[in-house]
This record gives C-alpha cells, sequence and structure tokens, in this order.
C-alpha cells in the first residue's frame, strides 16, 4: 500500500510516542481514507498508532504462555511459516482499549461491506452491543 492517510505524525511526540489516549489515536486518524485503503486493498496500516512503550508491552507477554489462550503454529495448518497467539481473557488493558476504539470506526465499515455484497449481516455500531449479542 502506497497510500499512508492515517499518519498521525506528532513533531511532540519523540520516537513516536504518542501522548495522546489512544481513543483519541484512533478518532484523529482520516477514516474516509482508510475505509478507501481498506475497499481498495484490503488491510490499512494505523502507523503509529501505539507508541513504542506500547508496543514493547505487548510484545514482552509473548513468551509467558500464561497470556495466552491457544498457540498456532502456522505450517501445521498448511499456513506458511510462523505462529501466532490468540490471547486469554481478561484481555490486556491496551488491547482491550484498542480493540474497544477500532471496532466503533470499523463496524460502520463492515455493515457497509455486508450491505453490498447483500449477506444481510449487520453489526451493532458500539462495542459493548456486539458483545452482548
Amino acid at each position: 500500500m502506497t497510500h499512508r492517510a492515517d499518519s498521525a505524525a506528532r513533531p511532540d511526540s519523540p520516537e513516536g510516542n504518542n501522548p495522546l489516549a489512544l481513543g483519541d489515536r484512533v478518532a484523529e486518524r482520516d477514516w474516509s481514507a482508510l475505509e478507501a485503503d481498506l475497499d481498495t486493498y484490503g488491510a490499512a496500516i494505523l502507523e503509529g498508532l501505539l507508541t513504542r512503550d506500547e508496543c514493547l508491552a505487548i510484545a514482552s507477554l509473548y513468551p509467558d504462555h500464561r497470556h495466552f489462550r491457544s498457540h498456532i503454529m502456522m505450517a501445521r495448518h498448511g499456513f506458511g511459516r510462523g505462529e501466532y497467539k490468540y490471547f486469554a481473557y481478561p484481555l490486556p488493558d491496551l488491547v482491550a482499549a484498542m480493540r474497544t476504539a477500532l471496532y466503533a470506526r470499523l463496524a460502520p465499515i463492515a455493515n457497509g461491506w455486508g450491505a453490498a455484497l447483500g449477506t444481510g449481516n449487520t453489526y451493532p455500531l458500539e462495542h459493548p452491543e456486539f458483545l452482548e449479542a
């Protein structure tokens, strides 16, 4: 993807450490451009969404199996090389906050795709409503 509509570089944030709250960092993105990237490429890059320290904190959890409910070895399933893990509940606070903040922006996009495809699927616009469904 060559389009970087979401870049929210902040000159007052050395080394990518963005002082804004996560919800504010999500809200300040150009969601029209991100939606266009999703429509065009099937993915969008939210460069700088997490601070360096936040990335390091989440990455530091990876070696400890107690934080995860499932560990997938991709080659075993014919998905190529590598591995990934699913966090156990309760989710780490940062992951839970990111999921909630992003959901509110992504649900309308998913609903638009569902309408365009005629699936009849719709998602609640707020994450807590989704979790209760």
